[in-house]
């Protein structure tokens, strides 16, 4: 029995710059990376498909030229 699970994040970046998407379980292990370049400024889209991934509390990491955000996810399946 498959499970679709996927999550979604929109970014509105102001400058073009390196974008740093990462996700990682709680006890800090990074299990995806949806993004790791250089965009230009404008709206962008990125998808974990947390397809494998266990139900749990992970976080995402979003870095853009030296600014950190993080979000919680709470995965259930």
């Amino acid at each position: 029995n498959s499970c679709s699970a996927r999550w979604t994040v929109e970014i509105n970046a102001i400058n073009r710059g390196n974008i740093r998407i990462g996700i990682y379980n709680l006890p800090g292990e990074e299990v995806a990376v949806l993004a790791n370049k250089i965009y230009d400024a404008g709206s962008h889209s990125f998808e974990w498909n947390a397809g494998e991934a266990p139900s749990g509390i992970y976080l995402c990491k979003i870095e853009i030229d030296g600014r950190i955000l993080t979000s919680q996810i709470t995965l259930e399946k």
